[in-house]
C-alpha cells in the first residue's frame, strides 16, 4: 500500500532504521508524521502518568502497585491514620504480611529501591519494629513522605516484590526475611538479574520457602543454640538435617564470583 511502512523496534531503538521498501520523499514524510504523533502520544502518557503520581504527594494516602508472581497487588500508606507511631514501616509491613503469609516476626525489614536520575540505584530500609531482632536498621524518622513519593514516582508507580531469606544469626536465632520492592523497570523478564533469580523467583519455590520460615520445629531448634564460635556450624547442620537447607541457602550463578585459586607449588620454594 503507498505510504504504508513499518520499522524494525529493535533496530529503531538502537538507533538503526529498517525500512521494507524504496525510500522516497512521501515515505520518509510519512514515517516522520507517525514519528512524531507516536511521541506526541508517549509524551501525553507520561504526562498523564506524573499528574496521577503527583498526587500522592498531595494526598493523604499514598499509592503504588505491587507485582508479585505475576499479580498486581496495591499497596496504600494512610498518612493520617493515627494508630501508627511509624506510619510507613507498619502500614508496609502489614500489607506486605497479608501478601506474602509471612508473619511480620520474621520479616526484618523492606527495602524500598529507588532508581536515581544517574540510574543508579539506591535502598531505602524500612523497617518492620515488629520483627524478632528489634534491632532498628534506621532512624525510624528517616523515611519521610517525600522520600516514598520520590521512590514511588521514579519507578512509575510500580515495583515487585522480592522475598529474600536469611538463616539464624546471633540477634534472632531465627530464620528471617528481607523484602525488596524493586521498580519493575530494572527486572528484565526471563534472566536472572540483581534481584531475581528466574530459578527461586517461583510460586513453587516461594510457597516452599514460607513453609521452612514458619517451621516452628526449625525455629526451636536454631533458637536454643548458644551463642559461640560454633553457632553457624550447628545452624547448617540442624538445616541439613531436617533437610530445608536448599531452600534457605540457594545462591544465583549470576551472585556467585569464581575465585581464582592459586595453587601452592613446591618449586616457589
Amino acid at each position: 500500500m503507498i505510504g504504508s511502512f513499518k520499522y524494525n523496534t529493535k533496530l529503531f531503538r538502537s538507533g538503526q532504521f529498517y525500512f521494507p521498501f524504496k525510500l522516497n520523499s512521501f515515505s520518509v514524510h510519512v514515517f516522520l508524521v507517525h514519528l512524531r504523533y507516536k511521541h506526541k502520544l508517549i509524551k501525553m502518557l507520561k504526562w498523564i502518568l506524573v499528574k496521577m503520581l503527583q498526587q500522592n504527594y498531595d494526598s493523604n494516602k499514598t499509592t503504588f502497585r505491587v507485582k508479585f508472581f505475576g499479580e498486581y497487588h496495591d499497596i496504600v500508606i494512610d498518612w493520617d491514620d493515627d494508630k501508627y507511631g511509624y506510619k510507613q514501616q507498619l502500614q508496609i509491613s502489614e500489607q506486605l504480611e497479608a501478601l506474602t503469609e509471612i508473619p511480620m516476626k520474621y520479616a526484618k525489614c523492606t527495602y524500598l529501591v529507588e532508581v536515581l536520575p544517574d540510574h543508579e540505584l539506591r535502598g531505602h530500609a524500612i523497617t518492620n519494629h515488629t520483627s524478632y531482632n528489634h534491632v532498628t536498621c534506621i532512624d525510624p524518622d528517616y523515611l519521610e513522605k517525600d522520600i516514598i513519593c520520590n521512590a514511588i514516582t521514579r519507578a512509575d508507580g510500580r515495583f515487585i516484590l522480592v522475598p529474600e531469606v536469611h538463616s539464624a544469626n546471633y540477634e534472632t536465632k531465627y530464620i528471617t526475611v528481607r523484602h525488596f520492592l524493586v521498580p519493575e523497570s530494572v527486572v528484565p523478564e526471563g534472566v536472572c538479574s540483581r534481584f531475581v533469580c528466574q530459578y527461586k523467583y517461583t510460586k513453587t519455590f516461594f510457597d516452599k520457602v514460607k513453609d521452612v520460615i514458619r517451621n516452628e520445629e526449625v525455629n526451636s531448634r536454631t533458637s536454643s543454640l548458644a551463642a559461640n564460635n560454633n553457632f553457624y556450624l550447628r545452624v547448617e547442620e540442624i538445616y541439613k538435617e531436617l533437610n530445608v537447607y536448599q531452600y534457605i541457602v540457594s545462591p544465583c550463578s549470576l551472585r556467585d564470583v569464581p575465585l581464582d585459586r592459586i595453587l601452592y607449588l613446591r618449586t616457589r620454594g
